[in-house]
């Protein structure tokens, strides 16, 4: 994490062209699925493919916080940064769940290094 808790690429994850390094940010990645453990959306997968296109840093967030289970995808996203730092976590929340909880929650993933949040009004239905 760079200075204010700006998110910094990986140098070693620069793309060279003409012109100099450029970094390569996707900002819509995921990895897991809701209920079957198909491997292609595994976090693996998610990491090769982004090799693939050179990107420097991703903002993901996990299948399962979308969902079932907030909670469990949160501590997934945090356990993937932790595995692999330039993918940067964003955590799921589901806010009719329980405004306190969720409260808690969102004050949990800041402590671990969440940087952006994401919502599903209609996956989960409010």
């Amino acid at each position: 994490m760079g200075a204010r808790g700006m998110v910094e690429c990986e140098p070693k994850r620069a793309v060279m062209r003409e012109g100099g390094a450029m970094h390569i940010i996707d900002v819509n990645t995921s990895f897991g699925k809701a209920v079957d453990p198909d491997p292609r959306y595994s976090l693996a997968a998610l990491r090769a493919e982004l090799d693939r296109h050179e990107v420097a840093c991703a903002l993901a967030y996990s299948q399962r916080g979308v969902a079932y289970d907030y909670r469990g995808g949160n501590t997934e996203v945090l356990a993937a940064h932790r595995q692999t730092p330039w993918i940067i976590p964003v955590a799921t929340l589901n806010p009719p769940d329980s405004l306190g909880a969720n409260n808690a929650e969102w004050k949990r993933c800041m402590e671990q290094g969440v940087r952006a949040v994401r919502f599903f009004p209609e996956e989960q239905g409010w």
